[in-house]
This record gives structure tokens, C-alpha cells and sequence, in this order.
């Protein structure tokens, strides 16, 4: 017998602004969590060819079993989402619901408008015992929604604006003893004791799935402190054993985690997205994030899973729509500023959006791709016609093309001195070798080394040399690069952002007559230095961290250029916008140069820069 729908809808005003809204409630997975929903099992079924659904298998109460087809969620990023589930077994036979927002006409005092919510859901019942749950359950999730806003409002009241959300009654609870123990540890370092304060704060308030899975830049924003002082303290506070690391590995395309990996050790560059279905490289730059997650001494937490496909787990996706075989489907282009284009989910056919680019009100998706490779991007709240034209059910995403900024990739961790010093032992398998496609290099070297050797003899030569190393180092690790390596009298040093090297290597420059003073006239030393950016290998070498690669080799080559009086750079690193703006502001003297480097085979542009 068939039943009939019933349809809920609550609507109510949240003194909020728009985007804190849809951050509280995009977060599907924690917000399911609190309003008492229940854990959930997933997985991709074996005829599933288009990926379109998932099947997910739960128990309420834990005892009565569910089980349903998840299709994707739709959504456009602050406005509305929605999701439909088609269950096949237990009370329901379908749910179709989601969230929309708006301007309210109420200005808050920070002068941004409140936001009207309007919750949606049709139940569809399968038998009496889902006629009889209906009002019961869904009814009341969805005012268990609008109560969790306003149990947000009253926490922060209290909170002095740690951004805590509510949590559920059941989260574990902190072993405090083991915790202060450790805290007070950390307190004894030279780290920001606000930072401190708000780590241990959410050890003891955040949620099981937040301590359970931390990321520092993000935690940074919204703790509002400085993201590299916060990542110093995670990096701390797992040598103390408050929390361990661990390694995500991010598919390119969906951007979420695929695998955990608690080693870099254990990292295969080889990975294979079932969403996506892409086997695809692993790379340092992006793919590889670090994580914390608290100790299990100082906290048991866990990581269940309570929604796979809200819009919170992938916040680089815009808009999200399903379009089915042979319909045109209506587009409105929504308002942001970001650099954008459209991707099919499984597929990953890529539309670009650009200026340059003919403009278009309509393009068609064929079976071996979109009809055009770019159109131009359209004016917000304009339509945009998608025709699919295959034979499935097609979902497309609008995505920002700058990869997430509150990652804390890989490439990014492995050039900070402290993540080398404190983890030494985090180096990869040996013979394993993952791509870095942007890094940053410091080679120097002593010049008349030879000669100060004989005028003073080897043992104090070496100490002066040793003392050498550790100015340099000192003004390294204050533009938050590491030295990799020293070689003879010379230095190997990494960094993550070009400009942070060339501002190293002016300091390193512009002290040395200070550092000079300390050291008999015939002792001074000068210092000769070459950098260059491009990609590289990272490698196990010695079991440290090591780089290999025609980057290396040619800013090697490049040290060898220069004759002390300044330093040298690559004309690629040259044209970095960062560097070119800290060189201007400093009014060096730049001259610009060929020649032939060893080894390289061909003439090539240095850039002499003299204080």
C-alpha cells in the first residue's frame, strides 16, 4: 500500500550572520551527533558504475536496523543544502530534507544582517511503525536543529569566544591528572601561553570527533592566534605526549582523506579514490597533510562516522548538483570571488571558467567530456544551462582551484626546523621517493676556507667554522626555514615560502659585520650563498629528510657563482611576486647575469643582489 509523504517545515530567525549559520549547520556530522542521530557503516555497492549513491547500514537505539542509498548532498556554500535517502529496510522508505538560509532584515551590532533558517524533510513511511515514528523522530531532530543554533549563541556567551560548539552528552572525558602533568610541561617552553591555554581548553571541551582529528591552521583561525605559533605548539605537545601525529593522504580531486598513516614510514606514494575513481601519486605539496589527534593517555577518543557527504567535508566545493541523462539543467551562478571551475564528480571532466574565454549560457557534458574546454566565467546570479548528455546521472561540483590554506601539507612541515629536530626519526621507507612540485633552496659556503685553515690552524678554523653554522642557522630558523645539511664548511637549508629564504639570506648578509666584529681581522669570514625554487625528490638519506633532484644540483651550482659581496638568485626565484616585493622594498642593487652553470648544459639567468 502506498503512503503518502508528510512534509515538516520549521522556520525561525538566528542572530548570527549567514556564514557562522552555515558553518554551525553544513557540519553534518557533528550536528547529527547532537541532535541524537546514530552512528553510520558505508559503502560503495558493486554495481554502483556511476558512483552515485552509497549504501549505508545503522542501528537506532542500537537495536533497530536501517538501511538505505545515500545520494549526494546538494548545496550551494551559504545558502541551502539538501539530501535524499532511499531506504531499504526498517520504518522509512525515502527522506528528502535540507536547510535554507537567507538575509534577515534584523541588523546585528556588528552591522551584518541576522539569518532566517528554514528547515524542510518529507518522510515517507514504509509501514505503521514508521507512520507512528515520523512525528516522533524527524519531527524532532528538526527542532533539535533550530536548539542547537541556539545553544551555539548561549555557549559563546560564556566561552569568551573560544568557537566551542555544543557537544553531546556521551563524549569521553579527559584524564585531567595526566593532562596538567603534561600541560605544565609545556608550559615550561617558550610557547605562547594563550596558545596553551586554548589547547587545553579543547582537549577538555572539544568533541570526540574534533580531538580526534585537529588541524592546526584551522583551529588557528578560529582560536584566532598565529597558525605557525599554534603548529609549533602541536608540534610540542605531541613530544610531550598530549597528542599524536599523523599523516592524511588527500585524493586530488574530492580533496578528503583517503588513508591514515601514523609514519611517514608507512607512506606509499600509490593511491587509489573509489569516489573519484582515480589512482593517483602522492605528493608532498598537497596530498600529504598532518594531523593531531589527542594521546589516548590524556583522552579516549574516537572517530564515528554519523554523515559521509555534508558540504563541511569538502569546503572548497561551491555548489554541488545532480544532473540526470538528457536534461538541460538550470545553473544559477552563485556570488564568490575565488577562482573557480566546474568538475564532473567520477569523471573529473574539467570547465574551465575564465575571462578568457567566449561566453556561453550554455554548454553540454558528452560522453568523452564537456563540448568546450573553457568558457568565460558568468556574472553572479546569472543562469547557466549544463545539458548532460550521457546516459547516467551525472553530479557536477563548482570548486575553488586554490588548494585548502588550512592544510598543513607535508612540504610545509618537513622545512621547519623544530619538525626536523624534534622528529628526526620521521623520514620516509629507504628507497621511497614522493614528489615535491614547489620548494625552496639555500646552498652557502665559506669563501678563503682554505686559507683560514692554514692561518690559524684546523682545531680553531673548525670552531670558528662551527660558530659560523650556528649564525646561520640562527637567522635560517628565523625565517622559518631548516638547514637539511651541512657539507664540509657549507650549508643546505630549505624553506617552504621563497620570500621567507630571501629574507635569510639578506639578514645573513646584512649581520655578518656584527657577527665579524666578535673574530680577529684575519678570522672574518664571508659568506657566499645561492638559492633557487623549483620542484625536487624528498628522499630518506641517513635517515633525515633529504632532497635530490635538478633544483638542488642547480642551486649548488649556483652558490658557486657568487663571490660573497651579496648573494645570488635564479631568475625563477627572481620573479617570485613575494620576492620581488621584499627586494624592492629593501632598495638592493640587482644585476641581472648569464652564465653557464656545471653540470647544467645550458646558459642560464642568475640575478646578483648586492645590499
Amino acid at each position: 500500500m502506498k503512503r503518502p509523504a508528510k512534509t515538516y517545515k520549521i522556520e525561525q530567525e538566528i542572530p548570527l550572520p549567514r556564514k557562522k549559520v552555515w558553518d554551525l549547520l553544513a557540519n553534518t556530522d557533528h550536528l547529527n551527533r547532537l541532535i541524537g542521530l546514530f552512528p553510520i557503516q558505508y559503502s560503495l555497492p558493486q554495481d554502483n558504475e556511476s558512483l552515485i549513491y552509497r549504501e549505508i547500514r545503522a542501528k537506532v537505539a542500537g537495536m533497530i536496523p536501517l538501511e538505505w542509498r545515500e545520494y549526494p548532498f546538494v548545496w550551494t556554500k551559504f545558502r541551502y543544502y539538501a539530501v535524499e535517502r532511499v531506504y531499504t529496510s526498517g520504518p522509512l522508505k525515502r527522506f528528502y530534507g535540507g536547510v535554507e538560509l537567507e538575509d534577515a532584515a534584523t541588523i546585528l551590532p556588528n552591522g551584518e544582517h541576522a539569518t532566517a533558517v528554514r528547515l524542510f524533510a518529507d518522510f515517507t513511511p514504509a509501514n505503521v511503525l514508521g507512520i507512528a515514528a515520523i512525528p516522533l523522530v524527524g519531527k524532532r531532530s528538526m527542532k533539535k536543529t533550530m536548539d542547537y543554533c541556539e545553544s551555539y549563541l548561549k555557549l559563546s556567551s560564556t566561552t569568551g569566544g573560544k568557537g566551542d560548539l555544543p557537544q553531546p552528552s556521551f563524549n569521553t572525558k579527559a584524564n585531567t591528572g595526566t593532562l596538567e602533568e603534561r600541560i605544565i610541561k609545556l608550559r615550561g617552553l617558550t610557547i605562547n601561553s594563550k596558545a596553551v591555554d586554548l589547547l587545553h581548553h579543547f582537549i577538555v571541551h572539544g568533541g570526540d570527533e574534533e580531538v580526534a582529528n585537529m588541524r592546526p591552521y584551522e583551529l588557528a583561525a578560529r582560536w584566532n592566534v598565529e597558525k605557525d605559533e599554534l603548529l609549533r605548539l602541536f608540534l610540542y605537545a605531541t613530544k610531550e605526549g598530549v597528542l599524536n601525529l599523523s599523516w592524511e593522504l588527500m585524493c586530488p580531486n574530492c580533496r578528503v582523506s583517503k588513508v591514515r598513516i601514523s609514519s611517514l614510514q608507512d607512506l606509499n606514494p600509490d593511491f587509489h579514490c573509489d569516489l573519484c575513481g582515480v589512482e593517483y601519486e602522492a605528493n608532498f605539496d598537497r596530498y600529504v597533510e598532518l594531523r593531531f589527534r589527542v594521546a589516548p593517555a590524556v583522552r579516549k577518543s574516537t572517530r564515528s562516522v554519523y554523515c559521509i557527504g555534508g558540504p563541511f567535508l569538502t569546503p572548497h566545493v561551491l555548489s554541488q548538483f545532480h544532473v540526470k541523462p538528457g536534461v538541460m539543467a538550470d545553473f544559477e551562478f552563485p556570488y564568490f570571488q575565488d577562482d573557480v571551475r566546474l568538475r564532473v564528480v567520477g569523471s573529473n571532466d574539467i570547465l574551465s571558467l575564465t575571462d578568457k574565454a567566449e561566453s556561453s549560457r550554455s554548454v553540454s557534458l558528452q560522453t568523452n567530456g564537456w563540448a568546450l574546454d573553457a568558457i568565460s566565467r558568468p556574472e553572479p546570479g546569472s543562469r547557466l544551462q549544463i545539458e548532460n548528455q550521457r546516459e547516467k546521472t551525472v553530479i557536477v561540483v563548482l570548486e575553488k582551484i586554490e588548494w585548502d590554506e588550512k592544510a598543513v601539507t607535508a612540504a610545509k612541515v618537513t622545512t621547519m626546523h623544530e619538525f626536523r629536530d624534534l622528529f628526526s626519526s620521521e623520514v620516509l621507507s629507504p628507497g621511497e621517493e614522493i614528489q615535491i612540485e614547489n620548494t625552496t633552496l639555500l646552498f652557502s659556503d665559506l669563501k678563503g676556507s682554505t686559507e683560514l685553515y692554514e692561518i690559524v690552524g684546523d682545531a680553531h678554523a673548525y670552531s670558528n667554522v662551527r660558530r659560523h653554522f650556528d649564525y646561520l642557522s640562527e637567522w635560517i630558523t628565523h625565517h622559518s626555514g631548516s638547514i637539511v645539511k651541512t657539507i664540509g664548511d657549507a650549508v643546505m637549508a630549505v624553506f617552504y615560502k621563497p620570500e621567507d629564504a630571501v629574507k635569510a639570506a639578506y639578514d645573513i648578509h646584512a649581520k655578518l659585520e656584527e657577527f665579524n666584529t666578535a673574530l680577529p681581522e684575519r678570522e672574518q669570514i664571508t659568506v657566499k650563498m645561492g638559492l633557487h625554487h623549483g620542484p625536487a625528490i624528498v628522499v630518506n638519506s641517513n635517515d633525515r629528510i633529504d632532497y635530490f633532484g635538478r633544483t638542488v644540483n642547480i642551486a649548488a651550482r649556483i652558490q658557486g657563482k657568487s663571490d660573497g659581496e651579496g648573494f645570488v638568485l635564479s631568475d625563477e626565484l627572481f620573479r617570485q611576486r613575494e620576492v620581488t616585493a621584499f627586494l624592492r622594498e629593501k632598495k638592493v642593487h640587482t644585476e641581472i647575469f648569464q652564465t653557464e652553470l656545471k653540470g647544467i648544459g645550458e646558459k642560464t639567468e642568475l640575478v646578483q643582489v648586492v645590499l
